[in-house]
């Protein structure tokens, strides 16, 4: 599977063996290795959180690839929990807080249906009316290009 940010809110992954890497911050990152402990979860950040909070927290650019050496040989399997506000839910800033840094410009109005429909099919050429800036997730805010 290739890079990208999830689109909920939050993803727990259950998994054995490696094949999970992400994409640390900065702009001349490398892809790096998960390695799955015994009894512990993996926890990403999705789109949603990152909407909520204007960026203040972000989502995790990542992409799952063949296990490294050995692991190789096995089959790998996993275990995912993908958590999402429910479809209705327009995903804007949350207000009131101090922490969650000013928006820069208009807000995008986008209900969390629409928001999934249109990263899950619009760069498959399914959905005739998404232009291709609509598709996109949080990925470049999460390089954090800049900072």
């Amino acid at each position: 599977m290739g890079a990208h940010t999830d689109f909920g809110s939050i993803t727990i992954l259950f998994n054995r063996l490696g094949g999970l890497q992400v994409l640390p911050p900065g702009a001349d990152a490398e892809w790096v290795y998960v390695r799955p402990l015994p009894g512990h979860a993996i926890v990403n950040l999705g789109d949603a959180m990152v909407k909520f909070t204007n960026g203040l927290l972000r989502s995790n650019i990542h992409r799952i690839v063949a296990p490294p050496g050995e692991q190789a040989d096995w089959t790998r399997y996993s275990l995912a929990y993908f958590a999402r506000p429910e479809d209705e839910v327009v995903l804007r800033q949350v207000e009131g807080s101090d922490l969650i840094p000013e928006l820069d410009g208009e807000e995008e109005d986008v209900r969390s249906k629409e928001w999934v429909l249109r990263r899950a099919f619009g760069t498959r050429g399914r959905l005739d009316d998404v232009d291709l800036k609509s598709y996109i997730g949080t990925e470049m805010m999460s390089r954090r290009i800049g900072v």
